[in-house]
C-alpha cells in the first residue's frame, strides 16, 4: 500500500474521531500508524507545531469544539485537539493556503487527501 492509500485508509476512521492529542502526540501517531518519519531540524518542527495549534484552535473556536489542555514541563500548558481536527489541519489544503511557507514540505510529507468532512 502506498502513502496515499495509507492516508486514505487512516482518514476513514480519523474523520469521526473525538480522541484528543497534542500536536506532538498526533505527529507520533502518524509516524507509527502511517510509517512516516519527520524530516528537518527540530526547530522547524517546533514552529510548525505551534502554527498547527493556532490553526486548530481557530477551527475549534469557530465550530464550538472544546479544546483540552495539559501541563508541559517545557512550555507550560499546551492544548489538545480532537483527532478529526488535527487530521483536517494536516491533510487539508486550507492550512497550506493559510501558511504557504509550509506547503511544499507538507505536500511532500503528507499529500492532500480526498475530501473528508470539514476539509476545504
Amino acid at each position: 500500500m502506498n502513502i496515499t492509500e495509507r492516508i486514505s485508509e487512516y482518514l476513514k476512521t480519523a474523520k469521526d474521531s473525538t480522541i484528543y492529542y497534542t500536536v506532538a502526540e498526533y505527529n507520533r501517531l502518524l509516524e507509527s500508524q502511517l510509517n512516516l518519519k519527520r524530516e528537518g531540524h527540530w526547530s522547524t518542527w517546533r514552529k510548525l507545531y505551534k502554527d498547527i495549534g493556532i490553526y486548530a484552535s481557530s477551527i475549534c473556536e469557530e465550530r464550538g469544539i472544546p479544546v483540552d489542555d495539559i501541563q508541559n514541563k517545557e512550555f507550560g500548558r499546551i492544548n489538545k485537539y480532537q483527532e478529526r481536527i488535527l487530521a483536517e489541519v494536516i491533510f487539508g489544503k486550507s492550512f497550506r493556503e493559510f501558511f504557504p511557507n509550509y506547503s511544499e514540505y507538507l505536500n511532500n510529507q503528507f499529500p492532500i487527501s480526498p475530501r473528508i468532512r470539514g476539509l476545504q
